[in-house]
């Protein structure tokens, strides 16, 4: 398979960081005849038969975006934990905003989402979070997520996130250092829906206080 025409790498010079990988990633599958995609990192897997689930959901309801389960696992290969994402349809912009930003039901990340590759064409890298600790996910969803008009979540587990080391994860992550860092570096008014980004930066500053 890697020797065929259907397998095309590319390399950084540096390292660029999720964000700005997956937008070269999208912007050169530009040149190609692409529906959907799939965004796999470098140390994760996907579960088997994962592909062809995708597909038939696909073919079944022609979504823009197919939301699914993700497990994680430690290095030893262990079950940690799995999300959560129960079986729906989706057929309005604003209830798929809605249980993706402020209810958080779809889970704020690109791992476990399969996406109409027309929807990420038009995604520009916004160059002032170039080191950004946490949210790329979250800017990245916020550039398109406005243009879905149709989407399904699904039950299923098809990707499997391998944590090495899950303490130092963990220890990095904090909601609240990550909405103050994109509060003070990023313009929201780049978003069609500005005001509703602001709204869940607020419940999620609410939240961390209470934590």
């Amino acid at each position: 398979f890697i020797n065929s025409n259907k397998f095309h790498t590319m390399q950084n010079n540096f390292n660029m960081g999720p964000y700005f990988s997956r937008i070269k990633g999208v912007k050169y599958l530009n040149k190609f005849n692409v529906d959907y995609v799939l965004f796999l990192d470098s140390d994760d897997e996907l579960s088997c038969d994962s592909l062809n689930i995708l597909n038939k959901n696909i073919c079944k309801e022609n979504v823009d975006i197919v939301i699914f389960n993700y497990e994680n696992r430690d290095k030893n290969g262990l079950t940690i934990s799995r999300t959560n994402v129960i079986q729906k349809l989706y057929n309005c912009n604003l209830d798929f905003m809605q249980s993706l930003f402020v209810k958080s039901e779809l889970l704020e990340n690109l791992i476990n989402k399969c996406i109409k590759y027309s929807l990420l064409a038009n995604v520009e890298c916004q160059e002032k979070i170039v080191n950004l600790k946490n949210g790329e996910d979250f800017l990245f969803l916020c550039q398109f997520s406005n243009l879905v008009n149709t989407a399904i979540s699904i039950n299923n587990v098809l990707y499997i996130r391998n944590i090495v080391n899950v303490n130092s994860l963990l220890s990095r992550y904090g909601i609240k250092e990550t909405i103050n860092e994109m509060i003070d570096r990023i313009d929201l008014d780049i978003f069609s829906d500005a005001e509703l980004y602001k709204e869940k930066i607020r419940i999620s500053e609410e939240s961390a206080e209470e934590k």
